[in-house]
């Protein structure tokens, strides 16, 4: 009996002193690959073992924010006991190396860490006219001014013999750049290749030295095998473009146009009846960057003027921008020539040029108005005389009452008038701002300002809206209030 109690108590002893060996925390820490092309997406995975176990939030890795995570647990029952296991994976863009981690864990409500893991990151190999896989970025210009466009095309090829299922060319992107992807042409096969094209309309918004880094295209290759439906596998392989060096210088003498410009007016007519319109229209040929060409306005005195919004229209004979009118007067009148202000590139200098003016003559005489007829005037009835029952002093204590109270309330509206405030008057930049009809029309008001730091954030927001399809909503009332409080900086750099 004794050894029984003896046995039983060494195996207690014993099971306490194997419980923390069971519990032991097992950690893990790894990424998918030990190196990768900058662009690329990396999963890092944490992993961890032993009972209430809660995994880190990431939110930044390398300094890329984590774009997607994943967990699953694992529950195992053995003769030793239960065991959970936990794992989370993240996701992030690489685009630096260094060490990842540590990382605190707590399990079994203790605070663990994991240890580092090393990730190596590349920049993008281009791929070579040589290869069976190429492709390559190419500029119409790399030396251009604020404003001025330029095509850039990025090409793939692949020799025609390869068995490619899938080919994804990624959109073109820089936040520095307004960028336009023009019409797609179809693959062309040509010497054993097979060639795709895809062409931008590229204009930057500010000055400086820029990178338009490689282009990435991912290519499906039939791998010959096939998933448990029978659809075959793909491998997929990325192809890098080579980079492109852009240097953008501003425009000189506060031009906002840059390119090279015919202006022409025409009316279909110039006699003309009262009240009749006459219809003006104003084109822009040549090339350069329409889209930046600030509509006319045409006033005229004793003329009621009607305009449409300008349309640019782009075609393989030239690019037109058009502008339309309608006037109407019952006298004669002169439409004034219209005037466009750029910078002429191939001289280097400013240059302005105008329309031709238009006299235009009313012929006619303009159809008066009819008059209502008055109506007939009824005969006044004869106001009988009433009985005066109040003596003339109390009539003039009554009328003088009156009187006095007439005044205070007189004196009571002008002094209240006279201390009402004048709203203050907009100035330039509030009525730049509120005409600004899209987010890139507002983008080059605000990044012109020397307060443009003061509202970076709303800067950053229109971007987005420009250049990543955000949707970020944008109060410009909001935007002259806060530029209002630093008043002293509220001016165009």
């Amino acid at each position: 009996m004794n050894h029984d109690k003896i046995f039983k108590t060494l195996g207690k002893a014993i099971a306490v002193l194997l419980l923390p060996i069971v519990l032991t925390a097992n950690i893990s820490i790894s990424t998918d690959r030990p190196s990768a092309t900058k662009g690329d997406i990396v999963a890092l995975t944490i992993k961890a073992t032993g009972s209430d176990i809660k995994l880190p939030d990431i939110k930044s890795i390398l300094s890329s924010p984590v774009i997607g995570t994943s967990s699953s647990v694992s529950t195992s029952i053995s003769n030793s006991g239960m065991t959970t296991t936990k794992s989370k994976i993240y996701q992030f863009v690489a685009n630096q190396s260094g060490d990842i981690g540590p990382y605190d864990v707590q399990i079994n409500g203790k605070t663990e860490q994991t240890d580092t893991v090393r990730l190596k990151v590349g920049k993008p190999k281009a791929s070579t006219i040589d290869d069976d896989l190429f492709a390559t970025a190419t500029a119409s210009q790399t030396d251009l001014y604020v404003g001025e466009e330029m095509v850039v095309d990025i090409v793939f090829r692949y020799k025609e013999h390869l068995n490619i299922r899938r080919i994804q060319i990624d959109e073109l992107t820089k936040n520095e750049f307004a960028i336009k992807r023009l019409k797609s042409t179809k693959p062309i096969k040509e010497n054993g290749y097979i060639t795709y094209k895809e062409s931008y309309l590229v204009s930057p918004m500010r000055e400086g030295e820029f990178e338009i880094p490689p282009h990435k295209v991912s290519v499906g290759i039939d791998s010959m095998q096939s998933d448990f439906f029978g659809i075959p596998l793909l491998k997929w392989q990325k192809i890098y473009s080579n980079a492109l060096a852009i240097k953008v210088s501003a425009l000189p003498q506060d031009a906002t146009v840059i390119g090279d410009f015919e202006i022409s007016a025409t009316v279909d007519k110039t006699q003309t009846k009262p009240n009749r319109p006459v219809n003006i229209l104003i084109n822009i040929t040549g090339s350069g960057n329409m889209e930046d060409i600030d509509q006319f306005k045409l006033e005229i005195d004793n003329v009621s003027v009607f305009s449409e919004a300008p349309s640019v229209r782009r075609g393989k004979n030239g690019d037109v921008w058009t502008q339309k009118f309608s006037a109407v007067s019952d006298e004669n009148f002169h439409i004034p020539p219209m005037k466009l202000r750029f910078f002429h590139k191939p001289t280097k200098k400013i240059k302005t040029i105008k329309t031709k003016a238009f006299d235009i003559k009313v012929v006619g005489k303009t159809e008066a108005k009819p008059k209502l007829q008055e109506k007939a005037k009824k005969p006044k009835k004869a106001k009988k005389k009433q009985k005066r029952t109040m003596s003339s002093g109390a009539d003039r204590y009554i009328y003088g009452a009156g009187g006095l109270l007439l005044g205070g309330l007189l004196v009571l509206v002008y002094f209240r008038q006279k201390n009402k405030k004048t709203p203050p008057k907009d100035t330039d930049i509030d009525i730049a701002i509120k005409k600004s009809k899209t987010d890139k029309e507002l983008y080059k008001v605000l990044s012109r300002l020397e307060n443009a730091k003061a509202i970076s954030d709303i800067i950053d927001k229109l971007e987005q809206n420009i250049y990543k399809d955000k949707k970020h909503s944008i109060d410009k009332n909001y935007i002259i209030e806060r530029l209002k409080k630093r008043h002293d900086e509220y001016l165009y750099s």
